[in-house]
């Protein structure tokens, strides 16, 4: 949940930055067109999505090969590792934040020059 509403917060400074440049001029290297930030964002989010899928689904099969092979314990000590959860979270955390950002640069109520996909790409 931390890190979904960190995302949210990124986000949502990063549209309000989207939304005034003028802020923020010595960062222009940064800065990538409409179209191409709308490109950019896109193949992010087919990307985490696939990662996000593919981690899902690895974990299901060790789930059931836990469940099956292995005591119960087993099971319950993997459902509990903090590392576990982090990359999960980690990983749907920046999902959120690409798919605000998307939708900010879609809507069109910006300028033609956005740092949002820039910002998607480091993060």
């Amino acid at each position: 949940m931390v890190y979904s509403l960190f995302s949210v917060l990124l986000a949502g400074l990063v549209v309000y930055i989207d939304s005034d440049l003028s802020m923020i001029s010595a960062l222009s290297f940064l800065y990538t067109s409409r179209t191409m930030g709308s490109i950019i964002l896109s193949t992010i989010l087919g990307s985490l999505l696939t990662m996000l899928t593919i981690t899902f689904s690895i974990m299901m099969v060790v789930l059931t090969i836990y469940g099956n092979q292995l005591s119960p314990r087993s099971l319950q000590d993997f459902l509990e590792k903090r590392l576990t959860l982090r990359i999960l979270s980690y990983f749907i955390g920046a999902l959120i934040f690409t798919i605000i950002s998307l939708f900010a640069v879609k809507s069109g109520q910006f300028g033609s020059y956005l740092i949002s996909p820039a910002i998607s790409i480091k993060k």
